[in-house]
């Protein structure tokens, strides 16, 4: 059995002693110890975490279909994971694309599909934000003028795959809003077609890509009518009517054959979608309506004698078939249904703008009556030229049965404009049709500038 032995300890002399450290007091020298190495090693940690920086490089924009490739840099060791977040709704969302960091830095490349804000992630620290728009090729064709109330039909070629929707967007003040026109891409092109009423500016797109912008000009649909010649000294009305029914001032332009289009001084006023304007040609010339939002069909008033303008408007019904048997829009004229050549002469002269020149009878012989009443039919050597109006005797005993309108003259030959007769080629088909015909066949004639 072993004893334990005190034993006296003797500290040199002027050294005092110290009381011996208790179990507590060491307990809780080590405790802080530890709490001391923990916060320092907290402290390095964090401080190296804090160090790490990401600095990127990335398109601004792709082609729509194409792959966007970002590189980066950072101070994150070897073997790290970078992963790319993008922003929806407001919110930050990690996506599935990611890399490993190798020698201090890397690449991730992705194919968007629309434009988005991305920034990368390594541990807890991001990149600075980054956009990369999407965009595709979209060309568009659209006509810059339009007549009110017709369809604009614009055609574009892209290379946004098919399938794809196109839409029509219209500028209002500074934004653009989205229509309900919209097209289907296929094989790289498509047309929309809408009917403006108004003129605007447009471009075509989607979510990848966007036309150019282009403005499209609604013209009021402009109509005027004049007649169609007058004799020198005579005055010229034309009457103008305007849809959607409009109020302004238009100009009177004119042209010659050769020349170009020149103003003239006289002003048009439209109220409520119609207006009138007269004025004397002194010669023959096309003439035009138009204000800066419309423009008129040409139209053409001819100053020519009286026999001219009747030939000119009777030449202008040359292939008219009547549909049945004395049923035609010349009998419907005059209200009668007799045989009807003598009534497309009356008409012709009407229509011309002369019916005093031209006796206005239903029937032949009251027809042929007048004109012996008047004094005014020849049958002297002198022969008819262009303008005059012959009368026909085939050689039976009624004496003459048929009148026509001489175009032109070679020798005794006579080129006419007639109507109620055939186009003597042996169809029976009758109407308005350009013969030749023999001086020895006429049996009186006239011109109407005599009345």
């Amino acid at each position: 059995m072993y004893r334990c032995r005190m034993t006296t300890l003797h500290m040199p002399q002027g050294v005092k002693a110290q009381a011996a450290p208790t179990r507590w007091t060491l307990r809780f020298s080590l405790a802080l110890v530890l709490v001391l190495a923990l916060a320092m090693t907290d402290a390095t940690a964090s401080n190296a975490q804090a160090a790490v920086a990401v600095d990127v490089s990335a398109p601004a924009g792709v082609p729509y279909g194409e792959a966007a490739t970002v590189s980066f840099t950072t101070s994150a060791p070897d073997g790290e994971t970078v992963a790319v977040q993008y922003l929806s709704s407001g919110q930050w969302k990690t996506s599935s694309i990611r890399t490993a960091v190798s020698s201090g830095g890397g690449s991730l490349s992705w194919t968007p599909n629309s434009t988005r804000t991305y920034r990368l992630t390594v541990g807890n620290e991001q990149s600075a934000d980054f956009t990369i728009s999407i965009f595709a090729s979209l060309s568009v064709t659209a006509p810059t003028t339009i007549t009110y109330g017709n369809v604009l039909t614009a055609s574009f070629t892209t290379d946004l795959p098919t399938g794809s929707r196109v839409a029509v967007y219209y500028q209002s003040g500074s934004s653009w809003v989205k229509s309900s026109v919209s097209a289907t891409v296929a094989s790289g092109k498509g047309t929309l077609s809408w009917r403006p009423s108004e003129s605007r500016t447009y471009r075509l797109g989607n979510a990848a890509a966007t036309s150019r912008s282009f403005t499209t000009k609604v013209e009021a649909l402009l109509s005027a009518s004049a007649p169609l010649s007058v004799t020198p000294g005579q005055s010229v009305t034309v009457t103008v009517t305007t849809t959607p029914s409009t109020t302004g001032t238009l100009a009177l332009y004119y042209r010659s054959d050769t020349s170009a289009w020149k103003r003239s001084s006289i002003l048009i006023s439209v109220k409520d979608g119609t207006g009138k304007a007269s004025w004397t040609p002194s010669s023959s010339r096309h003439y035009s309506v138009a204000a800066h939002w419309a423009k008129s069909k040409q139209f053409t008033v001819s100053v020519r004698s009286i026999n001219s303008a009747i030939t000119q408007a009777a030449l202008t019904q040359v292939g008219y078939e009547e549909p049945s048997w004395r049923d035609n829009k010349f009998n419907t004229w005059v209200g009668d249904n007799n045989a009807w050549c003598s009534v497309f002469v009356s008409w012709s002269a009407s229509k011309a703008g002369y019916a005093k020149n031209v006796p206005q009878e239903s029937n032949y012989d009251d027809f042929v009556a007048a004109l012996e009443a008047k004094g005014v039919l020849r049958s002297d050597n002198t022969l008819p030229g262009p303008g005059a109006v012959v009368l026909f005797d085939w050689g039976s005993s009624y004496g003459p049965s048929h009148s026509a309108i001489v175009v032109s003259r070679s020798g005794n030959t006579l080129y006419t404009v007639e109507g109620n007769t055939t186009d003597g080629t042996g169809d029976p088909q009758r109407g308005v049709y350009r013969r030749a015909r023999y001086m020895s066949s006429v049996w009186k004639w006239f011109y109407p500038s005599d009345l």
